[in-house]
């Protein structure tokens, strides 16, 4: 059942993170993709795009190849896409893709 909070957001961020089931998030935490009514394709969808981050990306040493990197990447505008269709207009969708851009080790 979809809790009031997380369909009342006006908000959404489309975030992969660590140990995340999946990669919604709205002001107050992780969001289930049913919580926001989202159609059971993209639901799959983006628990797809969250466990290929979790399976190829790692915290020190980043992705574990480029084509690994190129399909995460290659699924966002589609994702998004989807999001703001489904979400539709009243709804501020923030895209966060940080481990495209990872912060490099000091050294």
């Amino acid at each position: 059942m979809a809790s009031d909070r997380s369909r009342a957001s006006g908000y959404v961020r489309l975030m992969s993170d660590y140990t995340a089931e999946s990669p919604l998030w709205d002001r107050q935490g992780m969001v289930e993709p049913e919580d926001r009514g989202l159609s059971a394709e993209l639901a799959a969808s983006l628990r797809s795009w969250e466990a290929h981050f979790e399976a190829h990306f790692d915290h020190e040493s980043g992705w574990d190849s480029e084509a690994a990197r190129r399909w995460y990447a290659d699924q966002v505008e589609g994702l998004a896409s989807q999001l703001r269709t489904e979400l539709g207009p009243d709804v501020e969708l923030e895209l966060v893709l940080w481990p495209l851009n990872p912060p490099q080790p000091s050294v």
